[in-house]
């Protein structure tokens, strides 16, 4: 994840606008912006 500045400052390979924040594709979990449920917690 250090690649994430090395073109427009996004984390986007498409040239253009930068991507608007980290990577964050929409996930059931609740969508982009919507911290993930606790089940994935057990896991730690």
């Amino acid at each position: 994840m250090t690649n994430q500045t090395w073109h427009d400052g996004g984390g986007d390979k498409l040239p253009g606008e930068p991507y608007p924040g980290p990577h964050q594709p929409p996930t059931p979990d609740g969508g982009p912006g919507v911290p993930n449920p606790p089940k994935a917690v057990t896991g730690r």
